[in-house]
């Protein structure tokens, strides 16, 4: 039965699995996949779709066209494998958008975050991070720590606190995130 297996103490795992789903569903906290069929008009603000451009006719045809043409697929980094002449194009037409002589390409936005504040974040530098930053931007003031940078947690959209730690700061670089 359900509750032998809850008391089953030759398996732990599978005891405390089990007393955390039943407090878990006790607590309202259990949650399903919801199922979509790629062809609903919806909009996903909490993915990395929220354009909705993966379902962009424009965009399929040529995401179509170009593997077939190209292949798909992981490469690597672009330090290790290259970039295509696609990357380049694309970094291009990104600088004319923005009016900038020059851009980075990232495949994710963590990977964004990560390079970013790792870079920038050291000795001379202070960072203050919003407490509901997302994990990635966390894992990157870790980084930047590690580099030596000052980092401080500052509470969810207080301004006040933030600005009296600025004024703090004997850093010569300060970066707000």
């Amino acid at each position: 039965t359900e509750e032998e297996a809850t008391n089953d103490v030759s398996d732990p795992w599978r005891s405390w699995l089990d007393r955390r789903r039943k407090e878990d569903a006790r607590k309202g906290r259990l949650r399903s996949l919801a199922v979509l069929d790629g062809r609903m008009d919806v909009c996903e603000f909490g993915s990395n779709d929220a354009l909705g451009l993966s379902q962009h006719v424009e965009v399929k045809r040529e995401a179509s066209k170009t593997a077939w043409e190209r292949g798909m697929g992981p490469r690597g980094s672009a330090l290790v494998c290259g970039h295509t002449d696609l990357h380049v194009q694309l970094a291009q037409r990104l600088c004319r958008l923005t009016r900038d002589e020059r851009c980075l390409l990232f495949p994710t936005g963590y990977a964004a975050n990560l390079a970013v504040l790792s870079a920038l974040g050291d000795e001379g530098c202070h960072v203050f991070s919003d407490q509901l930053n997302h994990a990635s931007i966390v894992d990157a003031c870790r980084m930047a720590k590690r580099n030596g940078a000052h980092v401080s947690v500052y509470r969810h959209n207080d301004v006040q606190q933030l600005e009296r730690w600025m004024e703090r700061s004997e850093r010569p670089r300060k970066l707000v995130i």
